[in-house]
């Protein structure tokens, strides 16, 4: 039997877990991209901040897209050599 996790628990799994981190980068990205500079909905006072969130979240993602490519070579080269 499963057993169910508190909402502690769910709130640790999900900004730890690796989907959780990159759906909170995508979300980070998405708002910045809407309350930032030249957004849609553009509040002056704020919009150094989500323009710095914005840039928190692509950062994220590119951390995670380099490491993923250098597990893609790794594997690849340790596939050839075997």
């Amino acid at each position: 039997m499963k057993k169910k996790l508190s909402i502690k628990q769910r709130i640790q799994y999900m900004f730890t877990s690796n989907f959780g981190i990159l759906a909170i980068a995508s979300i980070l990205i998405g708002v910045g991209g809407i309350l930032g500079t030249d957004g849609l909905l553009e509040i002056e006072s704020q919009k150094t901040f989500w323009d710095y969130a914005m840039y928190l979240g692509t950062l994220v993602l590119l951390v995670y897209a380099i490491y993923g490519i250098y597990w893609a070579i790794r594997n690849t080269i340790k596939d050839i050599k075997d």
